[in-house]
């Protein structure tokens, strides 16, 4: 499976989870207050009116309750297909990272979008043009280019003066690593733990993710950065991948059976599609919104 499936992929679960938190969810809760309005009105009624509207009112929980349960299901299958979209995003984003040329580039083009997304996605998830409790999903994915960035500049590689991070190979990395150990050791100074680094880089973006309240916040920036740290490693990837998208969403380790048939070719290119894609999909579901919901 190349890139471009994985995207497809995403994308199709993007929309599911999207479609459940802007229209399923809603329209399920203006659905009951309707029915609770009506029962109300009726069982306020008097005379022989009355008698028959708590007739009706008797069995309005029971039609009200199967409402609920059918809105529900469709909310809960919806949010289970959902729950594939970021751990592929960040995945991708990770592989889009160890190749992109212009890596400031990378990061700016994010940032752009994530201004030009914020107005749809506050209309689609909360129903109003702004709403700063909440920040879309691109915020997250800049944060995590900063992260990988810093762990790029401040990792082992580096401070050992060797190659650019993320472009050689497992074994170069660890010689790199390993002349640096020994560089500290000659000159006499103490070296910093590459793993003190790494946690502190990671944790300066989680924090950040978390003020922002950015989409999928600190989770999502920590599966990011293990992606990221274990990219030498597919085996440790998945496994660790799968046990920090767990804090995201429950459904968020079989993103990693997808991941795993990737075959590391990026297919045919569509390019800024899921950047365009992001924005335009939610300002459609915004709109549907305002039109559908009560």
């Amino acid at each position: 499976m190349d890139g471009r499936a994985l995207k497809i992929i995403a994308l199709a679960a993007m929309v599911c989870d999207h479609t459940a938190m802007a229209l399923v969810e809603p329209l399920g809760q203006g659905s009951q207050a309707v029915q609770a309005a009506s029962a109300s009105q009726m069982t306020a009624a008097s005379g022989a009116i009355l008698t028959a509207a708590a007739s009706q009112a008797a069995q309005m929980p029971a039609s009200a309750e199967l409402l609920s349960v059918g809105w529900l299901t469709v909310y809960v299958l919806l949010r289970v297909a959902g729950g594939l979209a970021f751990p592929i995003f960040a995945f991708l984003l990770v592989e889009g990272f160890l190749h992109t040329r212009d890596r400031k580039r990378y990061l700016a083009k994010l940032c752009v979008f994530a201004l030009i997304s914020e107005i749809p996605f506050d209309l689609a998830l909360f129903g109003t043009s702004f709403y700063r409790g909440y920040q879309n999903v691109f915020f997250t994915l800049a944060i995590g280019v900063a992260v990988m960035m810093g762990l790029e500049q401040m990792g082992p590689e580096r401070m050992a003066g060797g190659g650019n991070a993320g472009t050689g190979s497992h074994a170069g990395t660890e010689h790199h690593a390993g002349a640096g150990v020994r560089a500290e050791a000659e000159g006499g100074g103490r070296a910093v733990p590459p793993a003190a680094v790494s946690v502190a880089v990671t944790a300066a973006g989680c924090l950040l993710a978390a003020l922002l309240h950015s989409d999928f916040g600190w989770s999502g920036i920590l599966l990011i950065a293990v992606l990221y740290m274990f990219r030498f490693d597919r085996a440790r990837q998945m496994i660790f991948g799968c046990a920090v998208s767990l804090a995201a969403k429950v459904t968020g380790p079989f993103a990693f059976i997808p991941i795993r048939m990737y075959n590391g070719e990026r297919g045919r290119q569509m390019k800024l599609l899921f950047y365009w894609f992001y924005p335009v999909h939610l300002l459609a579901l915004g709109i549907l919104r305002r039109f559908l919901v009560p």
